[in-house]
């Protein structure tokens, strides 16, 4: 009968933990027979329904804890998460509209993070909406340390299975590459392991090759090297950061919208962007905070099959300077329903975010 009852009273336990939520004290002691105490030592008897009572008041403890946590507002102030990362400056960037929203809280965007960058993805429209890195001396020396490492492109396992889409863009089609948001050569300065996750299909968008490649977008991205690695070697060096963070991602709003908007789907899913855009932050000589922003269009109507036509429009046709692609960061953040840098103070903000900033290192 003693081990019966310990049987029962470890059960009842044991459903407490999984099920804290929806367990009443009084219809749980009711359930233990106080007949049997008669039967059983009375102190053993007690010390067992002590446990009972210390587990369930723990779990009245530990619901208070959750509905305080998950409810609407504390007090005045509703609670959220802030994400501590070196890749990120001024906060995460943040979706400031709705534009999108799927209607299905599984499928809508999805925040990875990893060693080498952060990115947040759109699962629907199979692109990264922006993709935050730091780069530093110290990564670009170790990244040139490094012999080249295989450009293996695969399905993040992140994902839902239903949102991997393969690894193809139809290029020989399209004429689209598979295009790196975080640059292939700075993932690996965070080792092997950085440089495969680069080349996961979150870290990608299908970029018209014009743009990709050793065109407009790669040659700002070498540009960008270059005015890393100018500090410590200029006799004016304060000019130059010690390190900048860039942003690239995928725009899917089209520059013009009075006509058919609809999107190409490409391969297995993905949808074509009508530009994708590069930011490069940084803090100069004077710890002022400055932001230059780049946007590189490739419009294109559908064809009969679906697939993008670029026939008509105006692409990069050589490696032409970047300042040619500047705009502000609010005209990007209008184009891309993103706010870039939310914990920017307001009254920089609007020195920073309203014209686009140049400098003629990049001329």
């Amino acid at each position: 009968m003693k081990l019966w009852l310990s049987l029962v009273v470890i059960v009842l336990v044991s459903s407490v933990r999984v099920s804290n939520a929806d367990t009443n004290i009084s219809d749980v002691l009711s359930l233990i027979d106080e007949e049997h105490a008669e039967t059983v030592a009375e102190l053993y008897y007690r010390e067992e329904l002590g446990d009972v009572r210390h587990e369930l008041s723990y779990s009245r403890e530990i619901q208070y804890l959750t509905d305080q946590l998950t409810s609407v507002s504390v007090g005045s102030v509703s609670p959220e998460y802030s994400l501590r990362s070196n890749h990120v400056v001024f906060g995460l960037p943040r979706v400031s509209d709705g534009r999108y929203d799927t209607g299905d809280l599984e499928t809508s965007l999805s925040l990875i993070i990893r060693e080498s960058h952060v990115l947040c993805y759109a699962d629907v429209l199979g692109s990264p909406i922006w993709v935050s890195q730091l780069w530093t001396q110290e990564h670009l020396s170790e990244a040139s340390d490094l012999s080249t490492l295989p450009r293996d492109w695969k399905n993040d396992p992140a994902l839902p299975i239903d949102y991997r889409f393969g690894t193809s863009y139809a290029g020989s089609l399209t004429d689209l590459d598979r295009g790196h948001m975080a640059r292939h050569l700075m993932n690996r300065a965070w080792g092997f392991d950085s440089s495969v996750a680069g080349c996961f299909m979150t870290n990608s968008t299908p970029q018209h090759r014009h743009v990709n490649r050793g065109r407009a977008w790669r040659a700002l991205e070498d540009e960008a090297v270059e005015f890393v690695k100018f500090r410590g070697y200029e006799v004016d060096e304060e000019e130059f950061p010690e390190f900048i963070w860039t942003i690239s991602g995928a725009v899917f709003t089209p520059l013009d919208s009075s006509g058919n908007n609809d999107l190409a789907l490409v391969g297995d899913g993905y949808s074509v962007p009508f530009a994708t855009y590069k930011i490069v932050a940084f803090f100069n000589g004077s710890s002022e905070f400055s932001v230059w922003t780049y946007l590189f269009e490739q419009p294109y109507a559908m064809d009969a099959t679906g697939l993008p036509d670029f026939g008509g429009s105006e692409l990069p046709a050589k490696r032409m300077a970047s300042n040619r692609f500047l705009v502000s960061v609010d005209a990007l953040e209008d184009r891309t329903g993103i706010d870039f840098f939310p914990d920017l103070e307001n009254g920089i903000e609007d020195v920073v975010e309203s014209v686009a900033q140049s400098s003629d290192f990049w001329e």
